[in-house]
């Protein structure tokens, strides 16, 4: 592709501590499992898309989206999980259960679940 005269390049990405909790739940409850954290890894992120983008481009801008997730019921973030084809074929019904246990009890004693997001968008011309 080729971007017109003072055109902008967009791209969106995520950095390393996106839904760093599922990452860690991921680890605490499956780590029988090798690469159950492997869909977490990307090669374009926020931590290092700027000097990727920076061989082509003269100017690149990072936007940044403070967000979090504060998860009140365990059903949804289950489904979510689930949603996964890779995690429904090697989650085994014990693990899910422990993970099941284990937000519940957060929930109760914090009020929440808590889920970090890191996301931004790369604006390069």
């Amino acid at each position: 592709r080729v971007l017109a005269d003072n055109g902008r390049f967009y791209a969106a990405t995520n950095g390393k501590d996106h839904l760093r909790e599922l990452r860690q739940l991921y680890q605490r409850f499956m780590p029988e499992i090798p690469g159950a954290t492997s869909f977490f890894d990307t090669s374009f992120s926020l931590e290092n898309g700027r000097s990727q983008l920076e061989t082509t481009f003269p100017t690149v801008k990072l936007l940044t989206y403070p967000d979090s997730l504060e998860v009140t019921e365990v059903q949804p973030l289950l489904d979510y999980i689930l949603s996964s084809s890779e995690m429904r074929a090697t989650l085994s019904s014990a693990a899910l259960v422990k993970i099941e246990d284990y937000v519940n009890q957060t929930i109760r004693q914090r009020g929440a679940f808590h889920i970090t997001k890191s996301s931004g968008l790369f604006v390069a011309s």
